[in-house]
């Protein structure tokens, strides 16, 4: 990622940082043997409100004399401080100038501007996104007058846009003197279509720990940054078959996204103590979600986000009889919920490659009067329902330890205020979560999950410098536990711990192979003989 700002003659336009010039009037007398003039005329003027507090600030500065007399080199003195109060906050093509010829003298802010972009304006590279999608969100990052800082801090922001690899600026001056600088944009976009395969153990045992997936995702159908995206994975023993299907599109300049989510399911347990007897289930995920950033910059940013999610499910026992498993699924082992999402995000970026994430999200459970949802309380007035309030809370840091060393930090938990049905409980277990223990080995109505990682990258690309081979320890821990009125029992070894190696091997472009290695810190009475059970995940996958 490169952002440049400069002349096409040379002429490199960025904010200097000069040290201003201080208007000391206990140095010798700066007027000696210069032609008295009368002072000019205040206050300066300015468009811009953070620069009229330090105007200000120098005409104090020039007022502390009482004499009502002043000479041009002194008024040359306030007129170079006032060009530099612009240039070092960013204003590089505004500047004062002294006209002594009249009298009182005056001394003339100009303040520099862009041209407004427009169908005119230069957008090297730009291939399957829209002009329009890219003028409007450059637009508002070029202000009058013209700051240059802003305008990077712009650049920076589009460099994140995933429809973009690189995102440039330039800008370009004439040499006629009545046209104002012009924004000249070079851009090199993403592909428009962008897949993956995979191979790993990340399923859970019961119906098939290995896995294959694939999925594929179609950027710019209408060149407005719009996104389809399709994935599916599915089980080795045949026990599950997982679809997901989206769509998301901008709404306004500043990324206001919506999203249309669905993904279909089906499972078959396949563990040989269970297969026999026909255990089989099917459900479907309906979701839309609406994301806004409110508040970026080029270190930061806040966004909220509200949603809706319909879920479905039903399970059978003998490949065709409807049955409840546990208490909250209705009679004919069906649930239904509907649920309304309200998430928060910030994101920090620190220098030397440190960051950190927060995110939060409360979840409302209701049918809206729109589906029919699950509320099974006849057996049992306890039972979980549809209806419900929980909450959802993630942090993570990446903390740079040098150029090769790193530390990975994050903490995830859920609370619940109500029991829940097994679709919005919390798990733990399995390679994303904490390792050394099978897939989703513990789940429940509240719970967190603590890991450490230490990094050390051991190799890198010759070229890009990108990580070649990374390896290091960390340290997995977690616990779940269910709301006081769920009448579901839990296992009694609800806390778990593990720790190990990682291994991330990147031995072609886009092909990662990974592999985890954990040792439990705590034996579970119910532990199998698969391979996540001996707590060994592996996870390889082509990116193109």
């Amino acid at each position: 990622m490169g952002i440049t700002l400069e002349s096409t003659y040379g002429e490199t336009l960025s904010p200097k940082q000069a040290e201003p010039k201080q208007l000391n009037h206990k140095d010798d007398d700066p007027c000696k043997g210069n032609r008295p003039l009368n002072r000019p005329q205040f206050p300066l003027r300015t468009t811009s409100s953070v620069l009229q507090e330090k105007l200000r600030k120098l005409e104090k500065d020039f007022f502390r004399t009482p004499s009502p007399k002043t000479c041009q080199a002194e008024l040359q003195k306030l007129t170079d401080a006032v060009t530099e109060t612009y240039v070092n906050n960013g204003y590089i093509n505004s500047f004062a100038t002294l006209d002594d010829t009249v009298d009182p003298p005056e001394i003339k802010i100009n303040e520099g501007e862009l041209e407004k972009l427009g169908a005119d304006t230069t957008i090297e590279g730009l291939q399957n996104v829209s002009r329009d999608y890219v003028l409007p969100r450059i637009q508002q990052y070029i202000t009058s007058p013209f700051n240059a800082s802003r305008l990077e801090e712009g650049l920076v922001i589009m460099n994140r846009d995933p429809n973009f690899k690189e995102f440039r600026g330039t800008i370009s001056t004439s040499k006629d003197s009545s046209r104002k600088p012009e924004l000249v944009l070079d851009v090199k976009e993403r592909n428009q279509f962008q897949g993956f395969v995979s191979f790993d153990n990340e399923s859970p045992v019961s119906v098939g720990s290995e896995r294959i997936g694939a999925g594929l995702s179609v950027s710019n159908l209408t060149n407005f940054g719009d996104q389809l995206a399709f994935s599916y994975y599915r089980s080795t023993s045949n026990g599950l078959n997982q679809y997901d299907i989206s769509y998301s599109i901008p709404v306004n300049h500043q990324d206001g996204r919506l999203s249309f989510r669905v993904a279909p399911n089906n499972f078959r347990i396949t563990q040989s103590d269970f297969a026999a007897l026909g255990i089989r289930g099917a459900g479907t995920l309906y979701e839309v979600n609406f994301r806004q950033p409110i508040a970026r910059s080029r270190v930061d940013e806040f966004a909220l986000s509200l949603g809706y999610a319909y879920q479905t499910g039903q399970t059978f026992l003998f490949n065709d009889l409807q049955t409840p498993f546990g208490i909250g699924p209705e009679s004919d082992g069906s649930t239904r919920t509907g649920v309304i999402k309200f998430g928060q995000e910030y994101t920090l970026r620190e220098p030397n490659n440190s960051a950190w994430s927060f995110r939060s999200q409360f979840n409302l459970g209701t049918g809206l009067g729109i589906f029919n949802v699950s509320s099974n309380k006849v057996n049992n007035p306890n039972a979980p329902t549809s209806h419900f309030l929980s909450w959802s809370g993630q942090i993570q840091r990446l903390q740079g330890l040098g150029r090769n060393v790193f530390l990975l930090a994050s903490l995830d938990t859920q609370l619940a205020s109500d029991p829940l049905l097994s679709s919005q409980q919390f798990a733990i277990g399995g390679a994303q979560s904490v390792r050394g223990f099978r897939q989703n080995v513990r789940v429940g109505d509240n719970g967190f999950r603590l890991s450490l990682e230490n990094r050390w990258v051991l190799l890198r690309d010759e070229i890009d410098e990108s990580s070649k081979l990374q390896f290091g320890p960390f340290v997995d821990l977690g616990a779940i536990w269910n709301h006081p009125r769920n009448p579901n029992q839990l296992p009694q070894q609800n806390f778990i711990a593990g720790g190990g190696l990682v291994a991330i091997l990147e031995p072609l472009k886009g092909l990662t192979m990974r592999l985890d290695y954990a040792i439990p810190f705590l034996r579970l009475s119910d532990k199998t003989n698969n391979l996540q059970d001996s707590s060994l995940y592996f996870n390889m996958k082509y990116q193109f």
